[in-house]
């Protein structure tokens, strides 16, 4: 479209000098042309001098006509080309956002698959247990750029913790307080702290995961959200007992986060 604009302009240039070139060889011929006078009636007659400078001054008129309205033309074609440069500018930003939503996607279909399909042994003690809600409490922290994250498991009757992990940068020190179970449970908002859980409402836990941040941009509470449940799902195969029961009976290695095989 913008070489149609072009090409527009130049048709238009190419007519404005045609035009201006044929008026001031008009110009330059007309004392040529007008060799006597001009008789209107028998009593009014136009000098020869005269006529040449009324021909003179119609040539100058329509050379004033001409270029105006080459300029009105020329604006017209500009301001197009202006708004075209703008347009083109608005897809391109939209092409920029688009393949960086397409990247972000990625990265978070990334980021859940090495989430949801990492582990492969289910936790039978306790240490293991531990050591696996340690990792996801840093990948939560890494994933919300934030100075520390907790994750807490918490009885949504009694309000006690059945779970804790906390894991913080270098440097940056805990406080001693941050938010209680009961406010947990019931989802009281404290500022400068934001917190993402599961809401399964047929089960007597919740897991809850807390930044000393004031929000998290949408892709972050989706990954945070995916990493709350897989620490619940793996509570509470650690908690049913169902690993240590099924263990002995089963080879090495056949429990896998995509099921059991024997």
């Amino acid at each position: 479209m913008k070489q149609d604009f072009e090409a527009r302009l130049q048709r238009l240039k190419i007519a404005y000098l045609t035009a201006a070139a044929a008026l001031m060889a008009l110009a330059v011929v007309t004392p040529l042309i007008v060799t006597r006078e001009v008789a209107l009636t028998e009593s009014v007659i136009i000098a020869e001098d005269v006529v040449e400078m009324l021909a003179i001054a119609l040539l100058m008129g329509l050379a004033a006509a001409s270029s105006r309205l080459y300029q009105q033309k020329l604006k017209r074609l500009s301001l197009k080309m202006q708004a075209l440069d703008r347009l083109r500018e608005r897809l391109e930003d939209s092409l920029a956002d688009a393949f960086d939503y397409i990247g972000a996607v990625n990265v978070e279909i990334g980021e859940i698959r090495s989430i949801l399909g990492r582990i492969r042994r289910y936790p039978q003690t306790k240490k293991e247990y531990q050591a696996l809600l340690n990792e996801y409490t840093l990948r939560a922290m890494v994933i919300a750029r934030s100075p520390w994250a907790l994750v807490r498991i918490v009885d949504t009757h009694r309000h006690r913790t059945l779970k804790e992990a906390v894991q913080k940068r270098p440097g940056v020190r805990l406080p001693a307080a941050v938010i209680g179970n009961r406010a947990l449970v019931d989802g009281q908002k404290i500022e400068g702290v934001f917190t993402a859980g599961t809401g399964a409402n047929n089960l007597p836990i919740r897991t809850y995961v807390v930044f000393p941040v004031d929000s998290l941009r949408a892709q972050e509470q989706i990954l945070v959200s995916a990493i709350a449940g897989e620490i619940e799902m793996l509570f509470l195969i650690f908690t049913s007992g169902c690993v240590s029961r099924l263990q002995p009976s089963a080879p090495p290695g056949a429990l896998e986060t995509m099921g059991l095989r024997t």
